[in-house]
């Protein structure tokens, strides 16, 4: 298994695509992040409160424990679009420059071949995870007052979360393109799945009168659930609290998807994508 990681790492670290969508994810991440630090901020003067009547408004994302939840929210944002794109380069180039036949001729069986793109997920899901829990280590000593451990690892269960959440992306990636096996073809798809998602659940709840519940359960939604909406705000995220209440009281079913369910969700539908790409690889023509 380590011999297939290596192959397709040297396969993956010598396109060009990979290395700019990656340097960009690294460098875009922070910076978005930090323009935070630019943008107008309320003073007693300018708004009528004093400093510590602003405190009550506003918590500072910056620092720990907040660093992780606004970290991994932006972030979200950022594992769709730039690593899915990724996920769709692993299987799409392998047509696009005839490597797949090859590799099959060098000795490669389907399975192995199979086996080495999963893997190669897996480890990018868990590299960029690691980079987003660095990240968020170094903003969060570098702008905390006061280091206590029990801030520091307050909400750090998002960092698997996280991880599992870009293998997610990344497993729906790789089903359009053994589907497709074009890179434009899968990538139009993959962008446009999330509206197709929402098309789709808002039939059903017009025509079928169901409740919100069956959106959480979608791929793209139960994945987004894996981190948790984040605003500076204690009083807004104490208003969606009470309204997440609000609609389990009278609806019966919680607003949000809990992180459990979201876990769970998330991990069975990466089995059936990666299950669905294994049989739709190896039924087909090389």
């Amino acid at each position: 298994m380590l011999h297939l990681l290596i192959l397709e790492w040297k396969k993956l670290t010598s396109n060009r695509t990979f290395i700019v969508m990656s340097i960009l994810y690294v460098v875009f991440l922070p910076s978005i992040f930090f323009l935070g630090k630019f943008l107008p901020n309320l003073d007693g003067e300018s708004s009528g409160m004093n400093a510590t009547a602003m405190a009550t408004l506003l918590e500072d994302p910056y620092i720990f424990p907040h660093i992780w939840k606004a970290l991994s929210y932006l972030g979200n944002w950022f594992n769709y679009y730039f690593l899915g794109l990724i996920g769709i380069l692993i299987i799409t180039n392998e047509y696009d420059y005839k490597t797949l036949r090859q590799s099959i001729i060098n000795g490669l069986t389907r399975r192995e071949f199979f086996v080495g793109k999963i893997l190669i997920v897996f480890a990018v899901s868990c590299g960029f995870a690691l980079y987003y829990m660095l990240l968020g280590l170094l903003i969060g000593y570098f702008n905390t007052d006061y280091i206590v451990w029990a801030k520091v690892t307050q909400h750090a269960d998002i960092i698997p979360k996280y991880a599992l959440q870009i293998m997610g992306y990344m497993s729906l990636a790789v089903f359009f393109g053994w589907v497709f096996r074009r890179f434009a073809l899968s990538l139009i798809f993959y962008l446009f799945y999330p509206i197709i998602e929402y098309i789709f659940l808002s039939m059903m709840l017009y025509y079928f009168k169901l409740t919100y519940v069956p959106m959480m359960y979608l791929p793209i939604s139960a994945m987004k659930n894996l981190v948790p909406v984040y605003t500076p705000s204690p009083m807004i995220n104490a208003g969606l609290v009470q309204l997440a209440t609000e609609y389990e009281t009278q609806v019966g079913i919680p607003y949000y998807l809990p992180a459990t369910d979201a876990t769970i969700v998330s991990a069975v539908f990466i089995i059936i994508f990666i299950g669905l790409s294994y049989l739709r690889f190896m039924k087909s023509d090389l």
